[in-house]
């Protein structure tokens, strides 16, 4: 999380409203965008585990599903955007392992958080784990809504940004959840 917002405070030249995060991969900085690449993929699996051991019989759909988020935070970073037309193969990888990661989030948090907040461990933050879910699940769709109807690109890294702050609560909660019980 600190690299991801360091890259929002260092002059890079790229508009958060505008331009996807993965923008930073090539910029100057791109070993923060890395960085924070892997963590995120890292943290995936940490919560996988701590699903698989938790009292909570979690829907083998969003283990899977934050598996494929996890794989697909862990190679992004060896596929950078195309920042400028035309296509290139590694672009096109790219635009696939982001929709696995934003779909795979949104399935995962989804599927695994309505089995959550019905058990003593996470009801204390069942409330954040559902507005983090309908965060991520929300700009999830409006991502698509925007890659849809061209004019409104414009704000498609504000889009991404919220899908990013969805995990990242998600996330937190999850685990926050899991040690105050």
């Amino acid at each position: 999380m600190i690299s991801l917002v360091t890259l929002h405070l260092l002059p890079t030249g790229y508009r958060p409203i505008a331009d996807p995060v993965s923008n930073y991969a090539v910029s100057h900085y791109g070993f923060l965008y890395t960085s924070q690449t892997i963590c995120s993929a890292v943290c995936g699996i940490c919560l996988i585990n701590l699903l698989l051991n938790s009292p909570v019989r979690v829907p083998i759909s969003a283990i899977t599903a934050l598996g494929v988020y996890s794989a697909s935070r862990l190679v992004i970073f060896a596929f950078p955007t195309d920042i400028k037309p035309p296509r290139t193969a590694r672009g096109t990888v790219h635009v696939i392992l982001a929709v696995l990661t934003f779909a795979g989030i949104a399935v995962a948090a989804g599927v695994a958080t309505p089995h959550l907040i019905n058990n003593v461990t996470w009801s204390s933050v069942g409330t954040e784990l559902r507005w983090s879910t309908y965060l991520i699940d929300g700009a999830a769709i409006l991502l698509a809504v925007v890659f849809a109807f061209r004019p409104l690109k414009q704000i498609s890294g504000l889009v991404e940004r919220l899908i990013y702050l969805g995990t990242l609560s998600w996330f937190g909660f999850l685990l926050g959840g899991a040690l105050l019980s």
